[in-house]
């Protein structure tokens, strides 16, 4: 039997279907509205969620010492970041260290880093400069405004000239994340990536880091010239004005030799080609490598970092929203660090010449013993003539470091130099005065 719905409805007294549509869909909107407590949270579970990550073991991964290694030139660095203090901005408030495998025996003295014979993860601008003048400035005191005279000047030691492109290789930005890049000359005005405000720039990055100049730097006590103001990609502002030296490779060259960049008070020295010694015996050049550190860095929404030196030592990296991170020195390398209610301790050798240990809140440690690293050199190669070959320094023997992760893990590194092929690169056949009898080769 086909049922007539509307009848059926009418004599069981139920709304048609057309109202059944319409109430149902009401019913339904009511719970919408309606508040319920299974909406709700607590501020103890939303705090979970926030320290959930840190309950959670992870795989360590293939860099868990911060090894990093540049697989064209062979170079190896290790990185570390001791304390991160999370908030707002663009600007960490953090406290890292920076470990690069290079020969550091080669100064009169080792140098003494922050920590030892590790570097503090900072941004910093450098060079490398004769220590009898530094990182000079012409006599305006513009360092970095004048771009024509970028290379530092001659400089005699013992009698000996050297210039400028003898020691030096040129300036250079360091930032965490963005590594080594050398300060360009900026002369291009049409870059679609300047700054919109500021300036006048002068230098200019790789990445797009842009530099202008302060008028002076912070230091004092001898120190004096411009600083430099950096502008990264994200906008965020660097004033580079303290300057801390220290102290790098020894130079030597023969005796005799003319300088590789020819100056007017040094007639003769023009042709480059001309390089032989005319006296026995080694010129040897004390050189410092030249930093200067940030004392702020703002982020493009105005949160920034302070920095606090007191000589070449930081004491305090501060917040604009209060965080902050003060560090103790036992003589010229940092003891202790804290947050104000944690403490981070260092331990070093009897001598402070090399970092040890590094020790966390909770007790666990890093280990280091990284002190066979000291005597690892570039190999030598030497040229006899033109006949292309090369002589190996066959003293050269594998050095070693080991590290122990805070979770237990131990890693060994070994390196050695290793010959590296470029092809396509011309030879250079420079005549060699032998000092035995007089002849060249």
């Amino acid at each position: 039997m086909i049922r007539n719905d509307k009848a059926f409805a009418s004599s069981a007294g139920i709304p048609p279907p057309r109202f059944l549509r319409r109430l149902s869909l009401l019913l339904l909107a009511l719970p919408v509205l309606a508040p319920t407590r299974a909406q709700e949270t607590t501020l103890a579970h939303e705090y979970g969620r926030v320290i959930q990550s840190a309950e959670v073991v992870g795989n360590l991964g293939p860099d868990a010492f911060g090894e990093q290694t540049n697989l064209y030139t062979g170079s190896t660095e290790f990185t570390v970041t001791d304390i991160e203090l999370p908030g707002p901005g663009l600007v960490p408030v953090r406290l890292g260290r920076r470990y690069v495998v290079e020969n550091k025996i080669d100064a009169d003295e080792q140098p003494i880093y922050p920590f030892a014979d590790w570097q503090i993860d900072i941004p910093h601008v450098h060079g490398t400069f004769a220590r009898q003048t530094g990182w000079s400035s012409p006599p305006s005191g513009n360092r970095c405004s004048n771009v024509m005279l970028t290379e530092p000047p001659t400089v005699y030691y013992l009698g000996q000239p050297f210039s400028g492109a003898d020691y030096w290789y040129g300036h250079h930005l360091y930032a965490p994340g963005a590594g080594e890049q050398e300060l360009l000359v900026y002369q291009q005005s049409s870059n679609p990536n300047q700054p919109a405000s500021g300036g006048p720039y002068y230098w200019v990055t790789q990445d797009q880091w842009f530099f202008s100049c302060l008028s002076t730097l912070a230091n004092g006590n001898g120190y004096s010239g411009q600083g430099f103001l950096a502008i990264d990609p994200n906008g965020t502002r660097y004033t580079f004005d303290w300057m801390v030296p220290y102290r790098t490779q020894l130079l030597s060259k023969p005796l005799g030799m003319p300088p590789l960049r020819a100056t007017p008070s040094m007639p003769g020295t023009e042709d480059s080609k001309d390089l032989v010694p005319t006296a026995p015996g080694m010129a040897i050049l004390p050189r410092d490598d030249v930093w200067i550190y940030p004392t702020r860095i703002e982020d493009r929404f105005g949160n920034f970092v302070a920095f606090t030196w007191y000589g070449a030592k930081l004491m305090q990296i501060a917040a604009s929203d209060g965080r902050s991170i003060t560090l103790t020195y036992d003589n010229d390398v940092i003891a202790s660090a804290t947050d104000g209610t944690r403490t981070w301790n260092y331990q070093y050798d009897a001598a402070r010449d090399f970092l040890l240990s590094a020790t966390r809140p909770d007790g666990s440690a890093w280990g280091y013993q990284m002190a066979d690293l000291v005597w690892l050199y570039p190999m030598t190669l030497e040229d006899r003539g033109c006949g292309g070959e090369l002589l190996r320094d066959n003293a050269q023997t594998s050095h070693h470091a080991t590290i122990t992760h805070p979770s237990g893990a131990t890693g060994m590194f070994t390196f050695r130099p290793t010959q590296h092929g470029r092809a396509s690169v011309p030879q250079i056949c420079a005549p060699y005065l032998n000092q035995n009898n007089g002849t060249s080769y």
